[in-house]
């Protein structure tokens, strides 16, 4: 028997796109970034133990690194950012995976987006600070102190 197979031209074949992958970028960033973030701009605000009983020395030690922080608070908004970027992708990868009315995917959205809006409000507390630094003679030291020790605090967190 012999066949013969022809091709139909009416037949049209879909190509699947490509799963986007933009998120799983933006999360590998966001983690690299945060290391960064941590060990650079938030290591260089911390004066030494020993000016600690005085802020005239804290402030004597901070005097000139107002662009730190300024790096500080730069590097927290795009954190910020990339985990909103991650909080979406994941969520709607995780709705794709589990079963209808399940709460991971809202849940793991949520919990990102919360880490955001606290990495957003960690970083515009260090606002007041660099203003401040960038005009030392007209601060109290005191006042500087508060700032940084919030700083500190929500960085180490």
């Amino acid at each position: 028997m012999n066949t013969m197979l022809l091709a139909r031209s009416d037949v049209t074949t879909i190509e699947r796109p490509r799963p986007r992958r933009g998120w799983a970028y933006a999360g590998l960033l966001g983690g690299i970034g945060s290391l960064l973030f941590f060990l650079g701009p938030a290591s260089m605000l911390s004066p030494s133990r020993d000016s600690y009983s005085d802020n005239a020395k804290v402030l004597a030690e901070l005097e000139g690194k107002a662009g730190w922080v300024w790096a500080f608070q730069t590097g927290g908004v795009a954190l910020a950012l990339l985990l909103v970027v991650f909080a979406v992708g994941l969520r709607r990868r995780l709705a794709g995976q589990e079963p209808a009315g399940s709460l991971v995917p809202d849940l793991a959205g949520l919990g990102l987006v919360l880490m955001a809006i606290m990495t957003l409000v960690g970083t515009g507390i260090s606002t007041e600070m660099f203003h401040a630094l960038r005009h030392t003679d007209e601060v109290d030291p005191d006042t500087i102190s508060a700032h940084l020790a919030a700083v500190l605090i929500r960085s180490r967190r």
